[in-house]
């Protein structure tokens, strides 16, 4: 279930890289891609409300455990904090800065906001350490 942030996170930066090396596009290119990183991001808020709706406060440890890639997913209370004031940070800071994107920046704000988010999830402590 977890794995639903990574694959929202994944298919918005490779919609991201392919609407940039689309050459017809030229005119509109810097819009699309902040119009595509503002909506994953904002995806990926729906599916953090979603989670916060559903979790149990009442059960101790890991709730939402998933094991994708080989890796171990998961969200416990403080977890789910982080991963809350992350997914609302992000929007934020595409939208403070809308005017001055130009091309890569809202590729890098959404890659970054991806690598915390997973960097939250994971209960490995390898894995922890290579998105860190």
């Amino acid at each position: 279930m977890t794995s639903l942030i990574f694959s929202i996170n994944l298919i918005g930066l490779v919609s991201l890289i392919i609407v940039n090396k689309i050459k017809v596009l030229e005119i509109n290119k810097p819009l699309l891609l902040k119009q595509i990183a503002l909506l994953t991001s904002i995806l990926i808020i729906f599916v953090t409300t979603y989670y916060v709706l559903m979790f149990d406060c009442s059960e101790i440890g890991y709730q939402f455990i998933d094991n994708f890639f080989n890796i171990t997913w998961g969200i416990d209370g403080i977890s789910l904090v982080l991963i809350i004031l992350t997914s609302l940070l992000i929007p934020l800071a595409l939208l403070s800065n809308y005017k001055n994107i130009q091309r890569n920046e809202g590729f890098i704000i959404v890659l970054l906001g991806a690598l915390l988010t997973l960097n939250f999830l994971c209960l490995d402590l390898l894995s922890f350490y290579l998105l860190f």
